[in-house]
């Protein structure tokens, strides 16, 4: 299972702020890791909630054949995703079974509450604030809060704060 994700799209970027721990059914950690993916076929990425291995395939899957997301839905099983190609031309959202949710600048997804929205004259000082509001308020934000961005030029990740 995973846990906090926020995704900013602006006009020429989607950035995205995530932590590092996949949890158990029961909520411990059982190791960290990446929760996006590049997909560089389509200068595209992934994000999602979810078991751990589906966003590996989901990545697989999407980064061969795009054409999976004209379908509305990858699958039934139970995930939330955020994907965008075209260095972020095109962002959609997919939660559970629920129809498909194109994004627009301007707009974000977070997968936990939290009072705090990005600043977009400091998107990674809040985007910092909002991981650890939600680790305040949910306990589930481990290991490190990596950040991501994808552009038309490409896409470049790190670790911005050990937890």
């Amino acid at each position: 299972q995973m846990t906090a994700i926020n995704v900013l799209i602006m006009p020429r970027a989607v950035h995205v702020f995530c932590d590092g721990g996949h949890t158990d059914a029961n909520g411990r950690v059982k190791y960290l890791g990446a929760k996006v993916f590049y997909m560089p076929n389509n200068n595209g990425l992934l994000t999602w909630t979810g078991r751990s291995r589906r966003g590996w395939e989901m990545a697989m899957a999407i980064d061969s054949d795009f054409a999976l997301l004209d379908q509305g839905r990858l699958d039934d099983k139970p995930y939330s995703a955020v994907i965008a190609r075209d260095g972020g031309a095109f962002v959609a959202a997919f939660q559970d079974d629920r129809d498909t949710i194109v994004l627009k600048p301007g707009q974000m997804v977070r997968s936990m509450k939290t009072d705090i929205d990005f600043d977009p004259n400091d998107i990674i000082g809040s985007g910092i604030a909002m991981m650890h509001d939600q680790k305040r308020r949910h306990g589930l934000v481990n290991g490190f809060i990596q950040y991501s961005r994808l552009t038309p030029a490409g896409f470049e990740t790190r670790i911005l704060e050990r937890l």
